[in-house]
């Protein structure tokens, strides 16, 4: 019997998939997704909420700061060097418990949708509890320290659940194990979007492959 040995079509079947592999993981199709949780309200839907709560002290921290001013315009050397000083800057005023100094950051014509992403994931990772947009400006500040004079404030409803730091972690702590148990369906549901809006190329090429396949095993058989 002779021996078929067609080089070529070998390559390509096995390539092709490896290729294939190494374009969805450059082009970010297996990334995990995420989300965060952010309410683009300014100072005047601020206050008008403070009002509302009959709350006179809401938001008083804004005003009583002395701000560090830094910006981002999508330069990426630069914006790299921002990032570090905003992590630093609110990691300081954290553990510190600085009720003295805060941060603007200035988002300028030509700053980007990820730098804007990127500052909002450093104060997730640093539990950053106070900050707000307002036009195209980012304001960072720390909770002022507990008064021993607390006002109780009469609201209308139930009474509002305040979760103990335990309580938080434990809830992070399921978000986080939800996120690992999901990524697999994530990678899923990305190959299947991406096979969907380029459905006439992966099935050219899978019958392509079936096709070569067949003909291979049936030169083989004779």
């Amino acid at each position: 019997m002779k021996k078929l040995r067609y080089i070529p079509g070998m390559f390509s079947i096995i390539l092709l998939p490896l290729l294939g592999y190494i374009y969805f993981q450059s082009n970010g199709y297996f990334t995990q997704l995420t989300a965060l949780d952010f309410v683009a309200e300014g100072f005047e839907e601020m206050r008008e909420w403070c009002e509302e709560m009959n709350n006179i002290d809401c938001g008083k921290e804004y005003d009583k700061r002395i701000y560090k001013e830094i910006s981002l315009n999508g330069n990426k050397e630069e914006s790299q060097k921002a990032f570090q000083y905003i992590d630093n800057f609110v990691s300081k005023v954290i553990q510190t418990e600085d009720t003295i100094n805060g941060l603007k950051v200035h988002f300028e014509k030509d700053a980007t949708y990820s730098e804007f992403i990127e500052v909002l994931n450093i104060f997730n990772e640093r539990d950053a509890r106070m900050y707000l947009l307002d036009n195209s400006t980012m304001y960072f500040v720390g909770r002022d320290l507990p008064s021993e004079n607390i006002i109780d404030i009469d609201c209308e409803g139930p009474p509002v659940e305040y979760l103990s730091e335990e309580r938080i972690a434990k809830i992070n702590k399921a978000f986080e194990a939800n996120n690992k148990d999901s990524a697999s369906q994530q990678i899923f549901d990305n190959l299947k979007t991406q096979f969907l809006q380029n459905k006439i190329i992966y099935s050219a090429y899978f019958i392509f492959v079936f096709v070569a396949l067949t003909y291979l095993i049936k030169r083989k058989s004779t």
